[in-house]
């Protein structure tokens, strides 16, 4: 899947579970212009700026609690995460894993 598509998708997944494009002016997924935020000219800043946004992370994995045995405190499942895409070397490719 072309990184375009593959995030139109992760945006759509979080716009389904709250994120409000409104926020950026934008009032329909399609008004994004999927090829220019791709733009390897960009070095993917303009990707890393859209999926690090708190609330597009909150909308994306959701904001229930996450446990692990063994773990010391329970935490929001969005704050796991975005720690874990801070660490991962393809962003998109990671974010992929959990569009289902």
């Amino acid at each position: 899947m072309k990184d375009e598509q593959l995030l139109k998708k992760i945006i759509e997944k979080a716009v389904k579970g709250g994120y409000d494009l409104m926020k950026h002016d934008i009032a329909d997924i399609d008004d994004i212009d999927f090829s220019d935020i791709c733009n390897p000219e960009y070095e993917g800043l303009k990707i890393r700026g859209i999926l690090f946004d708190h609330d597009l992370v909150k909308a994306y994995f959701g904001e229930e609690l996450y446990y692990e045995e063994g773990d010391i405190f329970k935490t929001k499942k969005w704050e796991i995460y975005i720690q874990r895409m801070a660490l991962s070397e393809d962003l998109l490719k990671y974010m992929e894993r959990f569009l289902t």
